[in-house]
Formats: C-alpha cells, sequence, structure tokens
C-alpha cells in the first residue's frame, strides 16, 4: 500500500501519479521504471519514495484499483451467485470481464504483461486463480445439492477445468488474437458445450 503521505496529497496530484504508473505498466509492465513514473507524474523521484516503498508497492496498489474498479462491472451479477444456475453465471460474469476489457484499454495491457512469461513476478495470477477455482467449485457444489449437476462431479476438478479453459481462451482472443466480445463468447460457449454435452454421439 502506499505510504500515508500519498493519501495526504491533492487529490489531483495522486490522480496524475496513477495515471503517469498506468501507463508505465501498460507499457512494459513489472519491468515499468521509476524514471518514466516520476517523468509523467511530473514529479522529483525523491518524491516517490516518500508515496511508495518501491516500484512493487505501486505496482501492487494499481492492481487492486483495477480488481477494484471490475468489482464494480461485476457488482450486480453478485447477488446471482448461487441463485441462478452456475454454468449462467459464469457465462454472464465472463461476458462482463470482458466489457471491462474493452472499457479499459490500458487495464487491458497490464493484464497481458501479467500473462506474459515472466510477467508474473509478484504470484498475483496464481493467487487469483486459487481464489477463483474456490469460488467455482463451491457454486458447482451448490448445483449438485439442486440436481442441475451430476451428483458424482468432482467440483474442484470442473472448477480448476473451467477456470484454465477460459482464463486460456481470453489470454489467446483477447490480447494475442484481439477478438472481438462476440467471437471470443462463441469460442467459450463451444467450449461449454463440450462440458454440458460431452463427445460422444
Amino acid at each position: 500500500m502506499p505510504k500515508q503521505r500519498f493519501f495526504n496529497l491533492a487529490k489531483e496530484k495522486q490522480e496524475r501519479i496513477i495515471d503517469s504508473a498506468i501507463d508505465a505498466f501498460a507499457e512494459k509492465g513489472f519491468n515499468a521504471d521509476v524514471a518514466s513514473i516520476v517523468r509523467g507524474a511530473k514529479i522529483p523521484r525523491g518524491s516517490f519514495y516518500q508515496y511508495f516503498n518501491g516500484i512493487e508497492d505501486l505496482f501492487t496498489y494499481i492492481l487492486e484499483l483495477i480488481i477494484q474498479t471490475k468489482y464494480e462491472y461485476l457488482s450486480d451479477l453478485l447477488n446471482l451467485m448461487g441463485k441462478i444456475p452456475f454454468i449462467d453465471f459464469f457465462r454472464k460474469a465472463f461476458e462482463r470481464g470482458l466489457e471491462f476489457a474493452e472499457d479499459y484499454p490500458k487495464y487491458r495491457l497490464i493484464g497481458a504483461h501479467l500473462s506474459s512469461p515472466g510477467g508474473d513476478k509478484l504470484g498475483f495470477i496464481e493467487m487469483r486463480k486459487k481464489s477463483g477455482e474456490s469460488l467455482y467449485a463451491t457454486l458447482i457444489e451448490k448445483d449438485k445439492e439442486k440436481g442441475l449437476i451430476r451428483k458424482d462431479v468432482d467440483a474442484m476438478l470442473l472448477g480448476k477445468l473451467l477456470y484454465g479453459i477460459s482464463s486460456e481462451i481470453a489470454i489467446e482472443k483477447l490480447y494475442r488474437e484481439h477478438k472481438t466480445i462476440e467471437e471470443i463468447l462463441e469460442t467459450l460457449d463451444g467450449f461449454f458445450d463440450i462440458i454440458i454435452n460431452g463427445i460422444k454421439p
């Protein structure tokens, strides 16, 4: 977290520093340097260390801001968790996540850097992965109790599969191939068809 001195700054100056950091991280990911950030923010280099413990501290804070903004996109869907079939919730949340990425192109670029080999030096993606898989497993168990999913399905295994494949679809189609939301959802629906209906004729 930033030091208290950062939060004591005028709002305009805080935003200038954050905007400069987002630009730097969107361009270079975790390899962004302090020099480019302070130059864009128009602050002395020494001031940076009065506000943050280092580049890792600032990067973590930016990721927290991104998560907070994404939750705002998902806030109305969170009320549906456990109330609608998991697959329906999953697809709605996935689509909303794509809309978020489209509306915030710089955040999308930061995500692309994180997803590149060696780009996630803080273990952020792994932490999010474990949290997501656990949430999916919980929701899958609820659907098993309702008779919407077979009782013998391994909820954690299915959660891992859905999280892993959907993440790969998003990374491949969004970051590398720059596909539209509709094209990415079409790929996801093809995957869902296999999951729900199987591969037997």
